[in-house]
């Protein structure tokens, strides 16, 4: 970790005070950047993956619905009861199979579902250093807007235009 801080230490010390031959390791364009030092930013990003898993709030349900389930339940209770008296293994198989695609623990995605979706985003957090290389003035932080990398279509930003709108659609 500290070789990395030195690292970067050296370049922003290079890329502020270093000589056109000297930044032409470090920037494409060295006597551009040079007459523009000034005013560049010190740039930060944090890239922060967060997931989201999509839940159902309250379950809303009809009490005849719940009465069909109230029966149902003790209808099986009633058959397993037999069974248990009878010592009747069939029966008692026969029991827990009656209609039970249609009770509360079939649900794929509700309360308590281990099957609900879950969804990987990325968050971008920006922060500028802005003055840096200007003696006169004291360095300032900025929090820039962050960006939410989420899963979608397939675009480059060059096929979209500065208003939002799609110039081309682009084949992979």
């Amino acid at each position: 970790m500290e070789d990395s801080w030195r690292l970067f230490d050296f370049v922003v010390s290079m890329v502020g005070g270093g000589d056109l031959q000297q930044l032409q390791h470090w920037v494409a364009n060295p006597a551009f950047f040079a007459g523009d030092r000034r005013s560049t930013a010190v740039l930060f990003t944090d890239q922060v993956p967060v997931w989201l898993k999509v839940q159902a709030g309250n379950l809303i349900v009809s009490e005849k619905k719940l009465d069909n389930l109230r029966d149902r339940k003790r209808r099986r209770t009633a058959v397993v009861s037999a069974a248990a008296a009878a010592d009747d293994a069939a029966l008692a198989a026969a029991a827990y199979d009656l209609d039970e695609t249609q009770t509360f623990s079939s649900l794929t995605r509700g309360p308590g579902s281990t099957d609900a979706a879950r969804w990987r985003i990325t968050l971008i957090c920006r922060q500028a250093v802005e003055d840096y290389w200007q003696p006169l003035l004291a360095p300032r932080g900025k929090i820039l807007p962050s960006i939410l990398l989420t899963y979608g279509v397939y675009c480059r930003l060059e096929n979209i235009s500065g208003d939002g709108k799609w110039l081309s659609a682009a084949a992979r």
